[in-house]
C-alpha cells in the first residue's frame, strides 16, 4: 500500500493524491491515509518514512520493518546515502528479500 499522512491542509492531501495518481497509474497498490502509520505494522510491512518518529513507532510495535528515507533532517543524514537515497532502499528492499523478513528484523533492529 501507498501510505501517506494526509496532515491538516487540503493542498498537501491534494499534491499527495496527484503523487499518487501520477506513479501508480492502473496500480493494484492501494492508497491509505492516516496520522496513524504505526497502526499498519503487521508482518510482511514495510514502511519507508522520512521521518525518524514514524519509522520509532513503527518499529516498535515489531510486527513490521521501518526503513528511514535519507534526508537532511533524520538518523540517515550521511552525505553519501542523500546522494543516493533511491539506491539505498533499493538495495535495503533486495536485502530483505535476499535474506527473508524475520531474519533481516534480527540483524538490523535500530534502521
Amino acid at each position: 500500500a501507498f501510505c501517506s499522512n494526509p496532515g491538516n491542509n487540503p493542498k498537501h492531501w491534494a499534491e499527495k493524491k496527484k503523487f499518487y495518481d501520477k506513479f501508480f497509474t492502473d496500480s493494484e497498490i492501494p492508497m491509505i491515509t492516516t496520522q496513524h502509520k504505526e497502526s499498519l505494522s503487521l508482518e510482511g510491512v514495510v514502511l519507508i518514512d522520512d521521518f525518524d518518529k514514524n519509522i520509532k513507532k513503527f518499529n516498535e510495535l515489531g510486527n513490521g520493518i521501518g526503513i528511514t528515507f535519507p534526508q537532511y533532517w533524520n538518523s540517515n543524514n550521511s552525505d553519501h546515502l542523500i546522494a543516493n537515497r533511491l539506491g539505498y532502499i533499493d538495495c535495503t528492499l533486495d536485502d530483505i528479500r535476499i535474506m527473508g523478513f524475520e531474519q533481516w528484523k534480527k540483524g538490523n533492529k535500530n534502521d
